[in-house]
């Protein structure tokens, strides 16, 4: 099935290439760089949410460049690119009517700035995930999307609010046991080292460390990286 899906892509990526004019290449290689020989997508048309505001990309802007580390071992510079939490895809934007989207098979890791985001699975479920931190097998790993909030009436005016993308952020901890779902809480974020939580619990302490910011579970896994759990 996955050969079929590639080559479907390989198929529609080469005859919608082969239709744009020489310019117009050139200048979507600024874009993605030399990828078609890896049939790692294909240009799509992008999707249209009328009357919503924002969009489903995470990112809020497309200046942003990115390292790409496909499955095959190749290594791409990219530029313009975000992350369609809709679809749980990545793409680039080459115009305002053309967005280049790149084949899951292909992409198994992308770092955009200090970000890294893998595909990984979850219950035979294959989806990217940002890494936030991790140590001694054990990782936190961060699920972004975003849902539309439906406007509502306004009582006193009766006019109705614009429908609205929000952010939802869910956290996971993966480790040789698999990747569960977990509330960053102090009591079950200690659970989760086990003989280690000791360890833990010293650490999130002296060094005046809160689980639910990004920045200190950075913190906390590079100072637990060099601990021991004799290290009462």
């Amino acid at each position: 099935m996955k050969k079929l899906v590639l080559f479907l892509h390989v198929v529609s990526f080469t005859f919608c290439y082969s239709q744009q004019s020489s310019q117009e290449i050139d200048s979507r290689k600024n874009v993605v760089g030399d990828l078609n020989a890896y049939a790692s997508g294909l240009w799509v048309k992008p999707p249209l949410e009328n009357n919503v505001k924002g969009s489903p990309y995470l990112f809020k802007n497309w200046s942003n460049f990115a390292t790409i580390y496909s499955s095959q071992g190749k290594m791409f510079k990219v530029r313009n690119i975000n992350y369609d939490t809709k679809k749980d895809r990545f793409v680039a934007k080459f115009s305002i009517d053309s967005i280049y989207v790149f084949d899951s098979y292909f992409l198994n890791k992308i770092r955009i700035y200090n970000r890294i985001f893998k595909l990984t699975n979850n219950k035979d479920e294959t989806s990217y995930y940002e890494l936030i931190a991790g140590a001694k097998g054990k990782q936190i790993l961060k699920k972004s999307y975003k849902k539309i909030k439906k406007g509502a009436r306004d009582p006193f005016t009766n006019l109705l609010t614009q429908s609205q993308y929000i952010l939802i952020e869910k956290y996971y901890f993966n480790s040789k046991e698999g990747l569960k779902e977990i509330k960053l809480k102090k009591k079950s974020f200690l659970k989760l080292f086990k003989q280690d939580s000791h360890v833990a619990k010293k650490i999130i302490s002296q060094n005046n460390l809160s689980i639910k910011k990004d920045s200190d579970l950075v913190k906390f896994f590079k100072i637990y990286k060099n601990t021991s759990s004799n290290n009462k």
